[in-house]
């Protein structure tokens, strides 16, 4: 891993032979994903032009990844985009590292600074760590639910931005297939077992899913540390896949 703290603007120097160009974007979407709006509003720039081609590089470089949601409705949306920063070296620099340089530059006694720095953060950091890499993962995770690529319509993240009275959804990965049955994951990271609190967070989004009827949903539980007999016992999730089947 990059160590250095100078070593972001020797990533950036030898990809796009610029710095300040990239760093506002990466910066911008290290605070959480944004869509194309809110992401140049963040940045303080306008979304057109050079800006598209800059986040563009980005993504060609596997530093962000653009994801267009999987509708309910089948029909697609051009414009909705959503962004999110997954190098994982970049994530954990704007977190931890890029705020606290001087800090790390006097630390000479070799505490555990960055417990210290990340404090109850750090939870959230391995969340999206885990997120990532359930998505990589996601041949394995149709191998665990045996289905076949020939059996997939269409999957990916589902999400509605909050309208009015629409509280939005965010849909960690929506699986429609072509029996007429969509595979709803959830992904959750946690050192222990997931308790029956998710099965409420789960029906809930179901709900705002708001599927035709024709269409046959089962939850899928994605957990690092798998989920409590109680859930268990539900049989509420039509399956529940650990960091084990995975890895």
């Amino acid at each position: 891993m990059l160590t250095k703290n100078n070593e972001l603007e020797t990533l950036f120097k030898e990809q796009f032979r610029s710095l300040k160009v990239y760093e506002g974007i990466v910066a911008a979407l290290a605070e959480a994903p944004a869509s194309l709006s809110e992401l140049a509003r963040r940045v303080g720039t306008p979304k057109g032009g050079g800006f598209a081609d800059q986040l563009g590089n980005l993504i060609r470089a596997q530093f962000v990844r653009e994801y267009a949601p999987v509708t309910a409705d089948g029909r697609r949306r051009r414009r909705t985009r959503l962004y999110k920063l997954t190098d994982p070296f970049l994530r954990f620099y704007f977190h931890y590292i890029h705020r606290n340089q001087a800090l790390i530059a006097r630390n000479r006694r070799g505490r555990n600074l960055l417990r210290a720095m990340a404090g109850s953060t750090l939870q959230q950091y391995y969340g999206y760590a885990f997120e990532r890499l359930s998505e990589d993962a996601m041949q394995d995770i149709l191998d665990h639910l045996e289905l076949d690529l020939v059996d997939v319509e269409e999957m990916g993240t589902s999400f509605q931005q909050p309208r009015g009275a629409n509280l939005g959804l965010q849909i960690d990965w929506l699986i429609k297939r072509r029996d007429g049955v969509w595979s709803l994951l959830e992904m959750k990271y946690s050192t222990s077992p997931i308790g029956k609190a998710v099965i409420h967070d789960i029906e809930r989004k179901i709900e705002r899913l708001a599927a035709p009827e024709s269409i046959s949903i089962e939850p899928v539980l994605v957990s690092a540390a798998g989920a409590t007999a109680a859930v268990h016992r539900s049989g509420f999730f039509n399956s529940i896949i650990t960091l084990e089947d995975l890895v």
